[in-house]
């Protein structure tokens, strides 16, 4: 048996709007800088476009999905290099979108989902729902899921040291049905 380790190199970051030219420019630099395949903008509070794709990733061949904000809020914006991980399909839902691809030089085929949890317990769950149903669809696949859940397991996680157990609670049966 031969042991190996793949490494890639995904990001997501809630960026809390993407209107400054100054943000753009630092989201920019990581991508370049950590040199990213994958990445997921969560709250990019703006309509997404080619011009907003090129001020944030300076590539040839990059590719990109989003789900355009409500007014000034939410937004999901997901992009990729092509030329190292290609994009079979996109799935999506109003706080996530899932990339079932492969990554080029590996040929590692895999789900990569990007999510932004919705302020309210009850929306949540709902979407926390859907994300295992998609699980269970793609079973067949390694699955990255990332992104700002909104959520916490314990009190250790949060800085104010408030715990909402029934959110908690949901979001450990949410893990554990993954």
């Amino acid at each position: 048996m031969h042991a190996f380790m793949l490494f890639f190199m995904i990001l997501s970051w809630n960026v809390c709007g993407l209107g400054s030219s100054s943000k753009r420019k630092a989201i920019s630099k990581y991508i370049k800088d950590l040199n990213v395949i994958v990445c997921f903008i969560i709250e990019s509070k703006l309509s997404c476009s080619d011009s907003i794709v090129s001020s944030l990733w300076h590539g040839q061949n990059i590719k990109w999905f989003c789900i355009e904000a409500q007014g000034r809020s939410d937004g999901l914006l997901a992009m990729w290099d092509d030329d190292l991980f290609r994009v079979d399909s996109v799935e999506f839902v109003g706080s996530w979108i899932s990339l079932l691809g492969s990554f080029i030089d590996d040929a590692f085929d895999c789900v990569i989902t990007g999510y932004y949890g919705a302020g309210s317990i009850s929306e949540r769950a709902a979407s926390w729902m859907e994300l295992t149903e998609l699980r269970h669809a793609f079973s067949d696949y390694p699955w990255f899921l990332i992104g700002d859940f909104n959520e916490t397991l314990s009190k250790a996680d949060r800085s104010s040291d408030l715990l909402d157990r029934r959110g908690a609670s949901k979001f450990q049966a949410f893990i554990d049905g993954c």
